[in-house]
């Protein structure tokens, strides 16, 4: 089958890749040709738009790494396959049950992969030729290898009676065949339970037909008025709270000026209560509108006092975006500062999906997958910013004297400091002994950003 070829093939060329290499243009290759194997299998009735979607995040997310190979390409690269990999083998299961499939996965891995006439899709006889060869030479010589590999680490006696290119790390090598057969096992070989399938059922955008029937049949500890009542007060409560603390916030920030020392501190803590209301904003909403209050044609006093709440809490968000740009103007710009920024946009986003929510009916499934793919979009268009080099030329254009060490500190702003050194006379020889160092790794190893560099 082309499933087991792609499969053992994938597993050789993630041992040939990674050995002796350290993490680099290497994941690049893997990622593509994962997704080439990927595409070989898939049949052409589930290559939805959705999985050429996810394979255009994927190749993105391929180059991204080759280029800067940081975390959040990793991150966006593995996600993007993982998922181009569901939904190309699952195309009608819920993006929320993936981490419970993949927990799945890997913890019954060492089962699954002991029931080989299950993944390799043949009968074993009991005088079989693939039984043999699996009982004879696969699994003996897998154990053999590894152990070798163990004990060539421990005993350099051990090693020097070996018959073989001693040059070679055995134990390393056992690990990345283990590393490797684990992670395209579970890739290519992944398995869905009946408890996944079940919850599956449940995972949807909108309301089934004749749900307030069965739901007016069911016993309620609360009903229909006694949690529209509930929720009117709650919000009610909440609207009064925040439009209290957004007043006292404004003077705060806007009538008294404060120290430079506190002003970290003030973001920070803004910050925190953003995540709380926004928490409290989604989390009240998706509790009173779970269910029947939806379609209840009394609520229409309960869902304005909704709307004001999110209103309000946009309004929140507006403060806390002018208390960052604040700390820009005074102290520069860093990672976590337009962390910040995106963590706003992504607010924002949340709340207009809970008013589209409230709007047409939806379900909480509904806000939730909007939610999960938003932040998944967002990791990926954001593996192909270099942020290293905004925060640069924005600190440098605005301040006289900014942080070098921090400057220094960050990977891709190499060509522009390079530019700003010679410009102010400053000595650039460590900067240029990392470039340097970053270019003598080897081909698999390398990140292209540092081979392109115009640094004299």
């Amino acid at each position: 089958m082309k499933k087991n070829l792609f499969f053992f093939v994938s597993v050789i060329v993630f041992v040939g890749l990674f050995y002796n290499q350290s993490p680099g243009i290497n994941i690049s290759f893997f990622g593509l040709m994962t997704w080439l194997f990927l595409l070989g299998i898939t049949p052409a009735i589930k290559r939805t738009q959705m999985f050429w979607a996810l394979s255009v995040t994927s190749l993105v997310s391929v180059g991204a790494f080759a280029w800067y190979g940081d975390f959040i390409c990793f991150a966006a690269l593995f996600l993007s396959l993982l998922l181009t990999g569901f939904k190309a083998f699952y195309p009608r299961l819920n993006v929320l049950v993936l981490p419970f499939n993949t927990a799945f996965n890997y913890i019954t891995f060492i089962f699954r992969v002991l029931t080989p006439q299950k993944w390799l899709g043949v009968r074993l006889s009991s005088d079989g030729l693939a039984k043999k060869a699996i009982s004879y030479v696969l699994i003996p010589a897998a154990f053999a290898a590894i152990f070798i590999g163990v004990y060539t680490a421990a005993s350099d006696k051990f090693a020097s009676l070996l018959v073989i290119n001693l040059e070679f790390d055995f134990l390393q090598l056992a690990v990345l065949t283990v590393l490797g057969f684990f992670l395209m096992f579970n890739f290519f070989y992944s398995s869905v339970p009946k408890a996944v399938i079940a919850c599956n059922g449940y995972l949807k955008d909108d309301f089934s037909d004749g749900f307030v029937q069965r739901r007016n049949k069911r016993f309620h500890l609360l009903d229909v008025i006694s949690q529209r009542r509930s929720g009117e007060i709650s919000l009610i409560l909440l609207n009064a709270v925040l439009i209290f603390f957004i007043i006292i916030y404004g003077i705060e920030q806007f009538g008294t000026p404060g120290s430079s020392g506190t002003l970290s501190n003030d973001v920070h803590e803004r910050v925190y209560v953003l995540i709380l209301s926004i928490v409290m904003a989604i989390g009240v909403i998706m509790i009173y509108f779970q269910g029947l209050l939806n379609f209840d044609t009394q609520s229409g006093l309960l869902k304005k006092l909704s709307f004001i709440w999110i209103g309000l809490n946009v309004l929140l968000i507006g403060t806390v975006f002018f208390q960052n740009m604040e700390y820009i103007v005074a102290y520069g710009l860093t990672f976590k500062r337009i962390g910040v920024f995106i963590f706003l946009l992504l607010s924002l986003f949340g709340l207009f999906i809970t008013w589209v929510k409230l709007k047409n009916r939806k379900t909480n499934i509904f806000l939730i997958n909007r939610m999960v793919w938003a932040a998944f979009y967002v990791l990926v268009v954001s593996s192909l910013i270099n942020w290293g080099w905004i925060v640069t030329l924005y600190n440098t254009s605005h301040f006289a004297n900014p942080d070098w060490n921090y400057l220094n500190s960050l990977h891709y702003n190499r060509q522009l400091l390079n530019t700003i050194y010679k410009e102010k006379g400053m000595p650039d020889t460590e900067m240029k002994r990392d470039i340097d160092a970053e270019r003598s790794d080897q081909f698999l190893s390398k990140r292209l950003y540092f081979e392109f560099l115009d640094v004299q």
